[in-house]
């Protein structure tokens, strides 16, 4: 019991200094220079993989019965907070297109998660990947 209580405080700090690091990073203004992914709306891509991970944090810290509704609604509002944030930033937007990237990286790794857990095909490969958890964890 408490090696899981130890593990969720290791995953609660992870996940504050990701939030941290989002925050500082979408913080600075952006250059007019080469987009960080070359490919058409590839801002999206990135925007879908760094909320997938926040969801993926926010699911292993959280203790919670119903961890993938509360860890896709902590996800949801933190990229919205986001979205807010760069409207205080020079050269930066809030874009509809960018929170619903957000929220689709965290809506399909909350998927997956469920897939993993509950799906007796991949039970016990999916427990190896998540770390321990019970069936009615959800």
């Amino acid at each position: 019991m408490r090696t899981v209580k130890r593990k969720r405080v290791v995953w609660s700090i992870l996940l504050i200094l990701y939030a941290g690091a989002i925050f500082a990073l979408s913080s600075f203004p952006l250059t007019g220079g080469e987009p960080l992914l070359p490919l058409p709306n590839g801002d999206k891509l990135l925007h879908f993989m760094e909320f997938s991970l926040f969801f993926f944090l926010s699911w292993k810290a959280i203790p919670a019965r119903r961890r993938v509704l509360c860890s896709l609604l902590i996800t949801t509002l933190y990229a919205g907070s986001d979205e807010i944030h760069q409207i205080f930033v020079a050269t930066r937007t809030a874009s509809l297109l960018d929170w619903l990237a957000d929220f689709a990286g965290g809506a399909a790794t909350a998927g997956l998660t469920i897939v993993l857990i509950r799906t007796p095909l991949f039970t016990s490969w999916g427990r190896r990947i998540l770390g321990r958890c019970d069936k009615k964890e959800g």
